[in-house]
């Protein structure tokens, strides 16, 4: 029987089909992982994260953003998933998540909890309108430490996304950059009217190789921020691996 002698070309052909087949099974594996994303807390108008309080302001990348509507019965601020909830990337066409556990209505332009006067209390809707922000601490942030840096979720109040679509018009009008390329200060203060008032301000310019290390994280980021609300209970949270957010210094 004649062997065959393996050749430089031949061996770098079944590295390359080696290395393939990992990537496929590390995809398929981490398709079969349920996401799920470390929430801010801005109740009393400061910033808490993974039980750290950060005070009420801090510099951070905001990543990625969509809108998001959410559906909670009973009193305001229960501590629980909400019953019904959607996602989009730009408010348009809205219809509740495929496993929001009580969907309300078959799309949300003809939910009669999407009307004005359906809330419990007051003239407002029962679904409220937030902005689902994803957020990098932008504290002393490498290009080698944005692989494996904490993406936190941020729910903008209802009476705070007129803030917030201002600020994304201005950062793009005045410093010409998306919002992932550049560093935001974000501050929290109570408001008597609104609960909550949550602000944002152009900080500095993110560095190119810092900007590029996140845009490459774009794929894990949408997942982050479009994965099914968790199941929320009462118990102190858990320190968060390598979270690095801190209070602005």
């Amino acid at each position: 029987m004649a062997l065959v002698k393996k050749t430089p070309e031949t061996v770098g052909t079944s590295v390359t089909l080696w290395e393939q087949e990992l990537a496929a099974e590390a995809q398929a594996e981490a398709k079969s992982e349920k996401v799920s994303g470390n929430f801010f807390s801005f109740k009393g108008g400061k910033i808490t994260f993974s039980g750290n309080d950060l005070g009420n302001s801090m510099d951070v990348v905001v990543a990625g953003s969509i809108y998001d509507r959410a559906y909670y019965p009973g009193a305001y601020g229960d501590a629980k998933s909400p019953d019904c909830y959607s996602y989009s990337k730009d408010g348009i066409g809205m219809v509740p998540h495929p496993e929001a556990p009580n969907k309300q209505s078959e799309t949300c332009e003809t939910c009669p909890l999407n009307k004005f006067g359906s809330a419990l209390q007051g003239k407002g809707k029962a679904c409220r309108e937030y902005r689902k922000l994803a957020l990098i601490s932008a504290d002393n942030l490498t290009s080698e430490e944005v692989p494996e840096a904490v993406i936190g979720i941020a729910k903008i109040p209802p009476t705070s996304n007129k803030a917030f679509g201002d600020y994304v018009r201005s950062v793009a009008e005045l410093h010409k950059r998306p919002m992932w390329a550049m560093i935001t200060e974000v501050k929290v203060l109570p408001d008597p009217q609104r609960q909550v008032s949550v602000s944002f301000k152009a900080a500095a310019p993110l560095a190119q190789d810092v900007a590029m290390a996140i845009k490459e994280r774009a794929g894990a980021i949408s997942d982050v921020l479009n994965a099914p609300y968790p199941v929320i209970s009462n118990e102190p949270a858990k320190p968060v691996g390598k979270a690095k957010f801190a209070a602005k210094r």
